[in-house]
């Protein structure tokens, strides 16, 4: 996809423009249409209410897309960012190769830097479809995206072009890598695309533990849950030092199950197919490294996924089974199915060992989450009412809904296990997904900042919610967040 930013010229076929709705009509935010303003409401259909779009073909057989933002005061780059790729896809709809969008008169709005970010990522983000598996495919090009200012275009603009351009080509990453489906994504094949991809970015290093590394290191957990299958289990470690050498690192870990049939708690076949998405907690880290590689950012960030298939075989955990983990913690298996927290468990000891700024991780973790919060916003745990502050205040530009949950004593006592040191369930019905957190708050050093992120809910099918993401298919969630915070650390 090309996408580029230059100063305004003649014959710039092919525009969209933004509308504000005022009081008693509209506004349109752009200095260059104030003379086509004058006739928009002529037209059937038209509307500067949020989300509405609306094609008008020109004479000369170009077209202008209007796309409505709202009023001014519900005004945010986020609601920009659906209304562009809203008007975007009515583009794409049309066929059209290239178009245009006039900056001059957006930036009385918007931050230059976060205007040109919102705007390149929406054009990314509607840019996504996984079609290699497809023996016919639609061979239409992507479409051309030029931004145009009135004068030279200033350095804001520019790196937000650049920092919109990095958290996008990462968004399609790890949707890709979450839409591609179990037998084309085991946990060898996925460490082996996260390792190509780093080798394309300075200062991003990358290894990956096999089977046998993993033993030497006492992850009783990933190992345990790897046993049901014939793909051997792989632990991914990224390391980005763009900060100072005195900087403790800022540490994102990532649950990277590539397929959960539940194991011997076997999952019902009905959606089953979905499970592929398992391992987003861990595409969403390994892609937020390639973006903050990209990006250049000033920060230190270490990432480790451990990933694995959750099956059954004749090897595989048992109900009842004793696993035990890196910080020589022990668990009984009550449920196989719950076997994220399993595997996360030997990467958050490993990662508190580290001793970094913060650790944050990110997995579907819980079907509890999805009833608590749908597919809407996004829940994380944390104690540290310090870095509840942190997360919440890129909540608005990152775009992405999250919501602090809580996490109490009483569900640690929920987890405590009969045999074992822990459980891998709950003793007590409800709070399923703040019960699984209680369980991973085991493995952190107490002393070290941490909060869990539970993307059940928001990892896949959430176009109906957000215009930028695909009905059907991995959303990217945390991409941009876990890009906002690192800037944090």
């Amino acid at each position: 996809m090309k996408i580029y930013l230059k100063k305004k010229s003649q014959n710039e076929t092919n525009q969209i423009i933004f509308t504000l709705k005022t009081e008693k009509s509209f506004k349109v935010l752009s200095n260059a249409f104030e003379k086509e303003a004058k006739n928009l409401s002529k037209f059937p259909g038209f509307s500067s209410d949020f989300k509405k779009t609306l094609n008008i073909s020109n004479p000369d057989g170009s077209s202008l897309i209007t796309a409505g933002l709202g009023t001014k005061e519900e005004l945010n780059t986020e609601k920009l960012r659906e209304a562009f790729a809203l008007a975007i896809g009515k583009a794409k709809s049309l066929k059209l190769s290239k178009i245009f969008i006039s900056l001059e008169g957006l930036e009385k709005y918007f931050d230059e830097e976060r205007l040109t970010e919102a705007l390149v990522f929406a054009a990314f983000a509607m840019n996504s479809k996984l079609t290699k598996f497809k023996t016919s495919k639609n061979k239409t090009s992507a479409i051309e995206v030029c931004f145009t200012t009135s004068g030279t275009p200033s350095k804001k603009l520019k790196v937000g072009l650049e920092s919109g351009t990095a958290q996008g080509k990462a968004l399609l990453l790890c949707r890709e890598w979450g839409d591609t489906p179990g037998n084309f994504m085991t946990p060898t094949l996925f460490a082996k695309s996260v390792q190509s991809e780093a080798k394309k970015r300075p200062g991003l290093e990358c290894q990956v533990w096999n089977k046998a590394r993993i033993t030497k290191e006492k992850m009783g957990g990933l190992l345990g849950v790897s046993k049901g299958s014939d793909e051997e289990p792989r632990f991914i470690v990224l390391k980005y030092m763009g900060g100072s050498e005195k900087k403790k690192p800022l540490c994102l870990v990532g649950k990277g199950l590539t397929f959960d049939a539940g194991g011997i708690s076997l999952k019902p076949a009905s959606g089953m197919d979905e499970m592929r998405y398992d391992m987003c907690g861990g595409a969403a880290v390994a892609a937020s490294m390639m973006a903050i590689a990209d990006a250049k950012l000033k920060t230190n960030v270490i990432a480790l996924i451990p990933s694995s298939e959750n099956l059954m075989n004749g090897s595989a955990n048992k109900p009842g089974d004793i696993l035990t983990f890196r910080n020589k913690k022990t668990a009984e298996v009550l449920n196989t199915d719950a076997e994220g927290r399993l595997i996360l468990a030997d990467a958050l000891s490993y990662a508190s060992e580290l001793k970094p700024a913060a650790i944050f991780d990110a997995a579907t973790l819980t079907g509890a989450m999805v009833v608590a919060l749908g597919n809407v916003h996004t829940g994380f745990y944390t104690r540290d009412d310090k870095l509840a502050t942190q997360i919440q205040s890129v909540e608005q530009d990152a775009g992405e809904r999250l919501w602090r949950m809580p996490l109490t004593d009483y569900h640690v006592s929920d987890i405590k296990g009969r045999f074992a040191d822990l459980a891998n369930m709950g003793s007590s019905r409800g709070a399923g997904s703040a019960q699984a957190a209680g369980f991973l708050e085991q493995f952190v050093d107490s002393r070290i900042p941490w909060a869990h992120f539970d993307i059940a809910g928001t990892a896949w099918n959430t176009g109906n919610r957000q215009s930028y993401c695909p009905t059907k298919g991995a959303s990217g969630v945390l991409v941009r967040s876990f890009f906002e915070l690192a800037k944090l650390f």
